[in-house]
């Protein structure tokens, strides 16, 4: 979450999922809720500090992924700090036919299953769809996990290694 009012440099652990999301734009918007579910849960509020000064500081910078597409993205705003520009492992004609007799003319009216395994072998490559949860909680040492990170690599299909 970026804004002027949203939390800077803390960690907000409260486990939250999109439907929190929705209930907090439509809290923000001054907009009624779309049924009980949305209605029924807790919005974000403990990630705004709106007792604080105003700050918005947030400067976004586009995804080099995006620089590979023919997205019009001003040259200021594109970081070319990395050693290559990422580029998508697929072309639009293999998501084409790896999606072909799905439907997208509303949510949900597709395998989840399938989609995912498709979305997997389109951002992943090769590698093995995972056959089970890893279990790990990531709620807890998390500096000891950020600093495994921050000494890794990101490769162009965004994973860890």
């Amino acid at each position: 979450m970026v804004g002027p009012y949203v939390r800077h440099g803390k960690v907000v652990s409260t486990r939250y999922a999109t439907i929190n999301m929705l209930r907090t734009i439509e809290d923000i918007l001054g907009l009624g809720h779309l049924s009980l579910h949305d209605g029924g849960v807790r919005p974000m509020t403990d990630i705004f500090a709106i007792s604080e000064e105003p700050d918005w500081s947030f400067k976004a910078i586009p995804s080099q992924l995006l620089l590979a597409t023919q997205l019009p993205i001003p040259a200021q705003l594109a970081r070319r700090d990395s050693q290559s520009v990422p580029r998508p492992l697929h072309d639009a004609g293999w998501w084409a036919q790896k999606t072909q007799g799905f439907t997208f003319a509303k949510e949900d009216l597709n395998d989840a299953s399938d989609y995912n395994r498709v979305l997997w072998e389109g951002t992943m490559g090769d590698r093995p769809y995972p056959a089970a949860r890893s279990g790990v909680d990531l709620r807890h040492n998390r500096k000891k996990l950020l600093e495994k990170v921050a000494g890794s690599t990101v490769t162009a299909q965004n994973t860890v290694r």
